[in-house]
């Protein structure tokens, strides 16, 4: 079930358009703002990767923050 997501990332102030090589995609949800929750206290785990949380039924899911995963990576060509 291997395939690429494209992502848009912050790059230099800049939206660069990147493909990401996954497992799996389960499902694709669209999720306004005010659906997203701070990510909780999870004691020693660093969490600077998480941009948020939020619940769909009984399920919490966390949304990665992207342009913190990939800013120190150099997109230019």
């Amino acid at each position: 079930n291997t395939c690429i997501i494209i992502l848009s990332v912050l790059q230099n102030n800049e939206q660069q358009n990147i493909g990401a090589i996954v497992d799996e995609v389960l499902s694709v949800e669209k999720i306004t703002q005010e659906q997203i929750s701070e990510p909780p206290s999870l004691g020693t785990i660093k969490l600077e990767h998480i941009g948020g949380v939020t619940k769909k039924n009984d399920d919490f899911i966390m949304i990665l923050d992207i342009d913190n995963i990939f800013k120190e990576l150099n997109f230019e060509q």
